[in-house]
């Protein structure tokens, strides 16, 4: 829906993607504006993945149109599409379960010194310090594997969440989650939002709904291959 003196951030245009001759989306019509949060859901095979990872850079290839601030863009890749400030948890966990807490925090940026060693200490208080911020208590330097599943998901999402991203992309981010985990998550996100940390909320796909709308303050449907 159109806002009154606001820009969008992103906009997608008649989007179709299809695999080996298969339609996944066709004709996908979106827009995001900054603060707004989408909940976007369906039944499987609808494409809501689909569309996630084509905003996120997974899927280069497909028709139509992406616009981020306005100019038309087309990412070769997800390294791509996090340059230009948009990250995705995908529903598929994706931590390294040998590493500690800290270092999954701080996946690929972890703070260095001037001489290119990693800051350990450094790193460890502040990932419990943002860890902190999302209500999870647990000792950094400890081996994220031997965490319950849910704890290790709640993980990755508040690594995304403290990231530097402008728009964050969730996939069913709740499905590993207990229903106190749930509402850690959504009150996080509200927090953050509150507080402006994100210049566009998220777009989020979730199957655990349970008729519990109260996060998302525009809900999209995706059926049959077309947003609605």
């Amino acid at each position: 829906m159109p806002q009154q003196g606001r820009s969008p951030i992103l906009e997608l245009q008649a989007i179709t993607k299809a695999f080996g001759g298969v339609e996944a989306l066709r004709g996908v019509d979106f827009t995001l504006y900054p603060g707004e949060i989408h909940g976007l859901v369906g039944e499987n095979g609808a494409g809501k993945s689909t569309l996630m990872k084509i905003i996120a850079g997974v899927h280069p290839e497909f028709s139509g149109r992406l616009l981020l601030d306005g100019h038309e863009t087309r990412f070769r890749s997800a390294r791509d599409a996090r340059a230009a400030g948009i990250a995705m948890v995908h529903q598929e966990l994706s931590v390294a379960p040998d590493l500690t807490v800290a270092e999954n925090v701080f996946l690929g940026a972890q703070p260095t010194n001037r001489f290119g060693f990693v800051q350990w200490r450094r790193m460890a208080r502040e990932a419990g310090e943002q860890l902190a911020r999302f209500g999870i208590n647990v000792d950094p330097m400890s081996r994220l594997g031997d965490l319950p599943i849910g704890l290790q998901q709640l993980i990755e999402i508040a690594r995304v969440l403290f990231s530097r991203a402008r728009i964050i992309i969730l996939d069913e981010p709740t499905s590993a989650l207990s229903p106190p985990e749930i509402e850690r998550l959504f009150a996080t996100l509200q927090r953050l939002l509150a507080r402006a940390d994100l210049s566009a909320k998220l777009a989020e796909a979730a199957r655990r709904f349970e008729g519990d709308r109260s996060l998302d303050e525009t809900c999209r449907l995706i059926e049959e291959a077309a947003v609605h």
